[in-house]
């Protein structure tokens, strides 16, 4: 069996259909005179996933968890995205093991008629990178004097 989990919550229904993970690079094509164009290959930017899947309003066959408090799950997700803090992404079973400390850039969510408090929705993560700006001390050198000498200064 496989399990999906967001911020520390087993989604109660396994992404429909399929996960699209996308990454790319920063590169950039340059028109060298003599050569044609060049390539600069940049870094990977970050990895992006999208997922679908449903919150149910009742137990089904296919469910991978017990959770059917629909309006609870949004609510849950809805907080995680106000905290601006990362959550952690985990789909793990059947070999597949997936584990990314992500942001959540969207989350729709909508109700079809007929099925009263049951939503379908889609989520958009972003792989999140731990990043801190380096403190740096800067010494004054001995013998390094900045202030004005007297006798730079015009003689009338």
């Amino acid at each position: 069996m496989t399990y999906t989990y967001l911020g520390g919550i087993r989604l109660p229904v396994n992404p429909l259909e399929e996960i699209t993970f996308s990454c790319g690079t920063s590169s950039e094509s340059f028109d060298v005179i003599a050569i044609g164009d060049v390539t600069e290959i940049g870094n990977r930017k970050q990895i992006t996933v999208e997922i679908k899947s449903l919150f149910p309003n009742q137990q089904y066959p296919f469910m991978s968890g017990s959770n059917i408090d629909a309006e609870g799950c949004i609510t849950i997700i809805k907080k995680i995205m106000e905290s601006k803090k990362p959550v952690q992404f985990i789909i793990t079973g059947d070999e597949t093991d997936i584990n990314m400390l992500c942001s959540i850039n969207s989350f729709k969510y909508s109700q079809n008629f007929g099925e009263a408090g049951e939503y379908y929705y889609s989520l958009s993560l972003q792989e999140y990178r731990e990043h801190k700006a380096k403190k740096v001390i800067i010494k004054n050198l001995a013998g390094n004097n900045n202030s004005a000498n007297s006798s730079d200064s015009k003689k009338s």
